[in-house]
């Protein structure tokens, strides 16, 4: 997902990469398969397309609640990027593994900003922008499918039943399995 934000990798190549993925999951008993991870969300027209029934559902968090939440947690620090540290606008990470920010999508790399402009955003610009970028990036790409594809909803407002309802299935028939 980052390397394709990046464009470091072709569409061809993640779906190429996503189709094999998938191919190697085994759930034989499994009529509804469900997934939620927000990386996948600049994927979703190439997922709509390895799979043509299915449906996507948009659950959209307040930007204030996010940005709250991301930058608290020190999303974006300057040393996220190699950048000397400003401790006047810095908070320390709490995710500070090296996975963390290395898979963080960069606005620079992504063709937002240029280099220096991305450098000199404090990481509370930087995290502003990120929920500004993923969502117009969902958007974008749910408006180019049929929309009886799409659920979209508010993460205060999520109700169960109209998501089964979109799904088209009873909360009886609906047995959850989480696989680590």
């Amino acid at each position: 997902s980052t390397k394709y934000a990046h464009k470091e990798i072709t569409r061809e190549e993640v779906k190429k990469r996503l189709i094999t993925l998938y191919s190697n999951l085994s759930f034989p008993d499994c009529t509804i398969y469900c997934e939620s991870d927000q990386k996948l969300s600049n994927l979703i027209e190439v997922l709509a397309d390895i799979f043509p029934k299915s449906k996507f559902i948009w659950i959209n968090r307040n930007a204030n609640d996010f940005v709250n939440s991301a930058y608290s947690r020190g999303w974006f620090d300057d040393s996220e990027f190699g950048y000397s540290r400003r401790s006047d606008i810095s908070v320390t990470s709490l995710y500070s593994s090296k996975i963390y920010s290395d898979n963080r999508i960069n606005g620079y790399k992504c063709g937002q900003f240029d280099e220096e402009t991305w450098k000199n955003m404090t990481p509370f610009q930087r995290n502003c922008w990120y929920w500004q970028y993923w969502n117009e990036t969902i958007e974008n790409q749910l408006l180019n499918l049929d929309q009886s594809r799409v659920l979209k909803t508010k993460i205060e407002k999520i109700n169960a039943n109209e998501i089964f309802d979109f799904l088209k299935i009873s909360t009886l028939e609906s047995i959850i399995k989480t696989e680590n």
